[in-house]
This record gives C-alpha cells, sequence and structure tokens, in this order.
C-alpha cells in the first residue's frame, strides 16, 4: 500500500533524520546527539511557512514498491532489511550479507537496494541515522562495498529526486559535524567536489538551505574550521576552492559576503578559516587585484553621502514640511541634499536589509562591502 509522504517541517535537514523505508519497522532516532549542536544546519535553517514543501530525505513512510522475495531457501537481504538496520546502527543484522551479495552476484548500488523514489541507499540512511554522532553500520557496509569492487559508486551514490539531487554520503556528514566520518569517506574515494544542487539547495526557497552545493562550501557556511581544513589539506583528494556551484559563488563568497546571499548570514570562525591555505593565498589575490580598489571606493562614496546628509541635516528649515523651494542657489543646493540623503539611505537598506544579527556585525566591512 502506498503512504503519503508527510511535509518537510521548517527545522530543515536535522529533522529528516528519523526512520526508514520499512513500513514502520525503522525506530526513531534521538531529539538531539552532539552532531546537532548550536550553529549546524537546524539553527540554521528556521525559515517561513510554506505551501508546499518537499519530500523529507528520511522517513517512516515506505515510498516505493519492496522487492519481492525470492520463493525457497533462507531469509534474503532486502532493501526494507538493509534500511532497518541502518536506521537502527545494528551491525550485528547485517551479518552474511557479503556471502548473499557475492552469491546472487549483487551490489549494494543494485536497484533492489535503493529506494526508487529518491535513489537513497542504506549508506545515505545510516548517515541520516547517527547516534551520538556514530552509526555501526557504516564501517561494515563501506567495508562490504570495497570487497564487492563497489566502494567509490556507492560512497558517492547520491540523491536523485528534484529536491535533493546530487546530495552524497560526504554532504550529509559535513551536516552533521562529523570530521571522522568526512575522514573515512574522503579516504576511501568519496567526490569532494559533489554539487548538492536540487531545489532545496537553491537560492530564494522559502523552505530550504542554501549553501553554496559543494562540500568546502558547507563546511564553511556551517563554522567547521577543521572539515575546512581537511577537506583543503588531506593527501587523498583536495576541494578545490575557486570551483563555483550553478550560481556562479564559490567558498571565497561565504567567507566574505561578496555575492549571492547565503542561508548562512555570518561565520563565527571567519578569521580562522581565513588563515587555511590556498584560501589566504586567494583572498589575498584577490584583495590586490580589484577588492581593494572597490573597498576604497565603497569607503569614499560613504563618506561623501555621511557629508551630504549632515550638511542637509544642519540647514534644514524650520516648521513643518513640505517647504517651498525658492528661486535661491542655497535652497536649490539643499533641495538637491536632501534628495540625495533619500536616495542614498534607500540604496543602504536595499543592499544590506537591516535586521537583528546587523546590529551584532564583527567589522564594518560587512557593511561597506
Amino acid at each position: 500500500m502506498t503512504s503519503s509522504v508527510p511535509p518537510l517541517s521548517a527545522a530543515g535537514l536535522s529533522t529528516m533524520e528519523k526512520g526508514g523505508n520499512g513500513n514502520g519497522a525503522d525506530q526513531e532516532e534521538p531529539e538531539s546527539g552532539p552532531d546537532q549542536e548550536k550553529g549546524g544546519l537546524l539553527s540554521l535553517l528556521q525559515s517561513e511557512n510554506s505551501e508546499t514543501a518537499p519530500a523529507p530525505m528520511d522517513s517512516n513512510v515506505l515510498l516505493s514498491r519492496p522487492p519481492r522475495r525470492p520463493a525457497g531457501g533462507s531469509t534474503p537481504f532486502t532493501r526494507e532489511k538493509l534500511f532497518t538496520a541502518a536506521s537502527q546502527g545494528d551491525g550485528a543484522q547485517l551479518h552474511g550479507l557479503l556471502d548473499f551479495l557475492q552469491l546472487h552476484r549483487k551490489r549494494l548500488t543494485s536497484p533492489e537496494f535503493k529506494d526508487e523514489s529518491n535513489g537513497k541507499t542504506v549508506l545515505l540512511k545510516a548517515f541520516l541515522n547517527l547516534k551520538d554522532g556514530r552509526n555501526d553500520t557504516i564501517e561494515v557496509l563501506m567495508d562490504i562495498a570495497e570487497k564487492t569492487l563497489d566502494s567509490e559508486s556507492f560512497i558517492n551514490a547520491a540523491y536523485t529526486d528534484p529536491s535533493y539531487k546530487g546530495q552524497t554520503a560526504l554532504h550529509v556528514a559535513i551536516e552533521r559535524r562529523s570530521l571522522h566520518y568526512v575522514k573515512l569517506l574522503v579516504q576511501k574515494g568519496a567526490d569532494v567536489q559533489a554539487k548538492a544542487s536540487g531545489t532545496f539547495f537553491q537560492r530564494n526557497t522559502k523552505l530550504g538551505f542554501y549553501f553554496g552545493e559543494l562540500p568546502l562550501s558547507l563546511a564553511a557556511c556551517t563554522n567547521q574550521p577543521e572539515v575546512v581544513s581537511f577537506l583543503l589539506e588531506n593527501p587523498h583528494r583536495r576541494a578545490d576552492p575557486t570551483d563555483r556551484d550553478s550560481q556562479g559563488n564559490t567558498v571565497l563568497h561565504i567567507q566574505n559576503n561578496l555575492g549571492s546571499t547565503f542561508s548562512c548570514k555570518s561565520v563565527q570562525n571567519r578569521p580562522e578559516m581565513l588563515q587555511i591555505e590556498p584560501l589566504r593565498s586567494l583572498l589575498q589575490d584577490k584583495w590586490q587585484r580589484f577588492a581593494s580598489k572597490l573597498f576604497l571606493l565603497n569607503f569614499l562614496s560613504y563618506l561623501l553621502y555621511l557629508a551630504v546628509f549632515t550638511t542637509a541635516a544642519f540647514y534644514r528649515k524650520d516648521g513643518q514640511p513640505p517647504f517651498p523651494v525658492e528661486n535661491v542657489p542655497a535652497d536649490h543646493l539643499r533641495c538637491l541634499g536632501e534628495i540625495i540623503s533619500v536616495l542614498g539611505a534607500i540604496t543602504i537598506f536595499r543592499r544590506n536589509p537591516p535586521n537583528i544579527s546587523s546590529l551584532f556585525t564583527d567589522g564594518f566591512t560587512e557593511i561597506l562591502l
């Protein structure tokens, strides 16, 4: 029987870790854990309510028809059984899986082991169900995939549905703030340039999170300097900080808020992460080529605007407006100054809409740039 999928709540990605695809066999995991600390996606995804929402990445509802059990023989390993083990973090339930796959010449990336509605694999299921930052089935599954010569495909398998298309286990591990599993995935061949390009990760979505699509951008956006440093300096495959997402943004746009608006409004450890190579060299080159000139131009423009605004306010006429414009040069200049003051204020507020976080900004360069 096919069940309808409940809409995604506004809590975002961190609330999509419950259950599985096995007719209610999956167990709900704890409400919180060390991997869901303040500063993760849970605190970043508080957005406005929307009439429509994408289906959750993980739920207790079976979204696709389970495979039929073959007649005779022992109980086979089905998608339901694998997903149940992954959601419970019980590696013992996977005993005999390798022999089963080798006997039937199957792999963990075979269609019968994926959720056909969104392409979710048992590895993604396991990462969505970390308990205290761990899931005992992850190492077991990765070892089995390696022995069946399917390791790289298995690790880099991504969601295929329109909402979460392109999101891999590496993205989820970073979102869950698990440096341990990030290192393990990269060591095993995870694609550090994989792009989560689904509609949930695009700009201007009321119920979504735009971080820049790339694993490196996600780590920077969610304030994880250790993960950023590892992705840039690991001996296996290093992330390219100049790579752009579908919006044309790189990780430097997140660090300096130059360019499109990101769901992560500020990065708390920005100075620390900007000292990581090659981000530091790239930022220095950017400053020397054009950013310093842009800063000077904005700074002088802002000073000129303040001078005009102050002068117009000082020579403001007494009484109640509107004031008629007299045919004298001084009154014409006063009127021009007031027009410039209004237009300048509109421009400033359009570039930097007022919000509570702007009251606690950690540098005036955020306003000038």
